[in-house]
This record gives structure tokens, C-alpha cells and sequence, in this order.
């Protein structure tokens, strides 16, 4: 029997200095995403930060919520990490803010792109996901409880996610 000699051929993935594109750069500082605003950024950082504002007609509406994706070495191969700096009462994002996405936990594709991500976290926002939940108190009193959910989630939003925290409208404060 012949053996059969395969070749392995590392696989090189090049971060760029900006772990996204300039484009997705120029749509966030032109307002493109109208729900988003880049709080900062540093082209030498793996890290972009983000305000986003609560969506109407949830608990979270009118809230201003501090946002970071981080990006390691092996991006695109690997999905940046996402956490919420704002506390917030929502079953998707654990007591520490590690925000549990479908989309960064098992179906990331290396051609998902920060627009991508930002929509899904403001979808969360509107609709928790249920096969993902990271706060099991929340989780159980939106399954059992609605009406106090939503009380409670309108509560923090009020105490935490401050409109004067940041203004969106704003320009981006470029960190050297």
C-alpha cells in the first residue's frame, strides 16, 4: 500500500492597520447608519468604538449605548469580539457586557463586515435571540414575564444609556 503524501501549506491571513475598510469608515462618519456612530478611532487600534442608539418601540428606545468590536490577528479568518460598555437589561448581553451574537459565535463568514454586525446588534436589540442568551435572569423573565421586562429594561436604559453621553450626530474624534 502506497502512502499518500499531502502538502501543508500555512495559511496567512494580513491584518490590515484598519481592521476595516475605509469605506465602512466613510459610511459610519457620513451617517449611512443612521441607528450608529464611530465614537473613536485609531488606525493603529484592533478596536472600534461605537454608540448606538436604541430602536424605537423597544424598552431601549432613545438610549445612547457604548459599543466595541475588537479584532485579533486572525480577523477576518475569526470575528472580532463584541461588548456593550453601557449596562443594559437584555438576555443577549451577559452582566459583564460580552454581547452574544449569532453572527460572531457560529455564523461568521471572513466576508461579514462591520455593517453587518452593527445591524444584527440593533435586530437584538428589537428581537433578543433565544438560542443564544447570556443573561439568565433576563432570558427568564422575558419568556415568562414580558410586561416586567420591558419595565425593567426601560428602567436601566433610562439610568444608563444617557443621551448625553454621546451625541451621534457628532464626528468622530480621531485618537493618535
Amino acid at each position: 500500500m502506497q502512502k499518500k503524501v499531502f502538502q501543508v501549506r500555512p495559511v496567512v491571513w494580513c491584518l490590515p492597520k484598519m481592521c476595516c475598510s475605509k469605506r465602512e469608515i466613510q459610511d459610519l462618519l457620513r451617517g449611512h447608519l443612521p441607528y450608529a456612530a464611530l465614537r473613536s478611532f485609531n488606525p493603529n487600534r484592533f478596536q472600534r468604538d461605537f454608540a448606538i442608539i436604541g430602536p424605537a418601540k423597544t424598552p431601549f428606545a432613545g438610549g445612547v449605548f457604548l459599543f466595541s468590536l475588537t479584532y485579533n490577528s486572525r480577523y477576518p479568518a475569526e470575528p472580532p469580539q463584541a461588548f456593550l460598555e453601557t449596562p443594559i437589561y437584555h438576555p443577549n448581553v451577559a452582566c459583564l457586557g460580552v454581547v452574544g451574537l449569532d453572527l460572531l459565535l457560529w455564523m461568521w463568514s471572513p466576508e461579514m463586515r462591520m455593517k453587518n454586525i452593527l445591524e444584527r446588534l440593533v435586530c437584538r436589540l428589537e428581537r433578543p435571540d433565544m438560542r443564544c442568551t447570556w443573561n439568565v435572569h433576563a432570558t427568564t423573565v422575558f419568556l415568562h414575564n414580558n410586561a416586567e421586562f420591558h419595565r425593567t429594561a426601560a428602567d436601566w436604559t433610562k439610568v444608563f444609556a444617557k443621551k448625553q453621553d454621546v451625541d451621534p450626530n457628532k464626528s468622530v474624534t480621531h485618537n493618535q
